[in-house]
């Protein structure tokens, strides 16, 4: 639990880190450029939502790969991830009484 409550409270999101992956999505999505069926979906995507979310790629772009911060990761974080917004499941052969104090710990 104490790993989970540092993910969940305080994420690291190091600089590096955020560097290295957004390296490796920048060249998987160049590499992905490289074959005619990916590009294919994304064009048959486009064509059938048009500007909905659906059309987009979840992987993003090179433009928003290159411009996300770790800034735009920590707000993410907080609104989407955070505790405000998570919920703990303990299953297991853990009485309520320690999985709820191990919990609020």
């Amino acid at each position: 639990l104490k790993v989970v409550a540092e993910l969940v409270i305080e994420p690291a999101f190091l600089a590096r880190e955020v560097s290295d992956t957004k390296a490796r999505a920048l060249a998987q999505l160049s590499h992905d450029l490289d074959d005619p069926a990916v590009v294919a979906d994304r064009v048959l995507l486009r064509a059938v939502w048009g500007k909905h979310a659906y059309a987009h790629d979840p992987g993003g772009t090179r433009r928003s790969l290159r411009n996300v911060t770790r800034a735009d990761l920590l707000r993410f974080h907080e609104a989407r991830v955070g505790p405000a917004v998570s919920s703990l499941h303990i299953v297991g052969a853990v009485s309520t009484r320690v999985a709820l104090a191990a919990a609020q710990k």
